[in-house]
């Protein structure tokens, strides 16, 4: 009598590459993870997302590092998400990018916290609101003495360069 075995094949796990890269990183980390400075940075999406007044822009968020440069990429895990599922950016965008303003200024003044506060005076000047990933201040921020080390004009003219 002839046996005949038979052989189980066992299923394969299946592998996709994926050939876009989910993250990636130039020289410019570097810079951003020098902890003595401290800088603002923009979430930017690959496309514009509407804002009030019919304007678009390419600014999702405003920020500014607090400690060893990690805070960027803190914020970018925690509203990246965030950001790409809510209702007002989701049908749009498919990427978010980082870039960032370094702020050099006079001594005993905190010139980064002045400077982002600038930045988002003139963004919701311009466009009717904050970014969407800013929530907090959005009716409570007013300017102190920005002006003194700010010309905002510029500020908001560079603010509408980056959002094209």
């Amino acid at each position: 009598m002839v046996r005949e075995a038979k052989i189980k094949r066992s299923k394969k796990a299946r592998v996709k590459i994926k050939a876009n890269p989910v993250i990636s990183v130039n020289k410019g980390l570097l810079r951003l993870m020098d902890t003595k400075k401290k800088i603002v940075y923009l979430f930017l999406s690959d496309k514009p997302v509407k804002y009030r007044y019919k304007r678009k822009s390419k600014i999702v968020y405003i920020g500014k590092t607090k400690r060893n440069g990690e805070r960027p990429f803190e914020s970018l895990k925690n509203k990246s998400a965030k950001l790409m599922q809510s209702k007002e950016i989701k049908p749009r965008v498919k990427r978010i990018d980082v870039i960032y303003f370094e702020a050099r200024g006079k001594q005993g003044a905190d010139i980064v916290d002045k400077f982002e506060r600038a930045c988002l005076h003139e963004f919701r000047s311009y466009y009717g609101r904050l970014p969407y990933g800013n929530s907090k201040g959005n009716k409570l921020l007013e300017l102190t003495n920005e002006d003194e080390f700010f010309d905002l004009g510029a500020i908001k003219e560079d603010l509408q360069f980056i959002s094209k």
